[in-house]
């Protein structure tokens, strides 16, 4: 935003009203793609939803956590929404402690699983998958002790319900094909990029000698 800063203000004051009268707007004259109202835990506004009032009920009604800290970080829509999904699942999976079953497996299942999205390696059922994870991890589900979880699911699954359509564009258009790569260790892959903003691998050499084709399917490929 063009004026960041400390705001105090009335609760309840819409959060397009917080970033355009008292931010100043998005920097450089650009759209909002997302808000987040609180801190990460809490979950996600969409650009669609900037009407939702700062307070402790309007979030929760927009599917979020709730109001959180009030530290409102704005989104533009230059931002890769893949991004965030990763920057909140790598700090959730960083700060478990281990000790719940549901936290300590299910995050860093889903951290995984995000990263194989960014790496061009993505499915569409991964998605759901990933809000799966997010309805069964946390306290309000009574799986785990501390809300920690429940900080990664409400970003797992305000990110992928409210930008589930720029998801499954970054999985189309990375990994058309549906096939996830299984490559042996060592092997480096190269990503080069194509037209129409497809990525071509080129065949590897794996530390056998053996070239390895840019797809080695290992599972069958699913219908984008």
């Amino acid at each position: 935003i063009m004026r960041p800063g400390a705001y105090e203000l009335p609760l309840g004051i819409p959060c397009g009203e917080l970033i355009e009268r008292y931010g100043g707007g998005v920097w450089k004259g650009r759209k909002v793609k997302a808000v987040v109202v609180g801190g990460l835990s809490t979950g996600v506004l969409s650009s669609s939803e900037l009407d939702t009032p700062l307070d402790f009920s309007g979030p929760i009604q927009a599917g979020c956590l709730g109001l959180g800290t009030g530290g409102v970080i704005v989104l533009d829509d230059t931002y890769p929404i893949i991004n965030l999904l990763h920057n909140g699942c790598r700090f959730f999976a960083h700060e478990s402690c281990g000790q719940c079953t549901p936290c300590r497996e299910g995050v860093p299942y889903a951290l995984e699983t995000i990263e194989r999205i960014r790496r061009g390696e993505g499915r569409l059922a991964d998605l759901d998958i990933l809000l799966e994870i997010g309805n069964s991890i946390g306290i309000i589900p009574g799986t785990t002790i501390c809300g920690l979880a429940d900080g990664a699911a409400y970003v797992l699954k305000t990110v992928v319900t409210k930008f589930r359509e720029e998801l499954e564009d970054h999985i189309k258009r990375t990994n058309p094909r549906g096939y996830r790569r299984r490559l042996p260790p060592g092997a480096v892959v190269h990503q080069q990029a194509a037209p129409a903003g497809l990525v071509t691998l080129q065949p590897l050499r794996g530390g056998n000698g053996r070239t390895i084709p840019a797809y080695e399917p290992r599972v069958k490929p699913e219908t984008n």
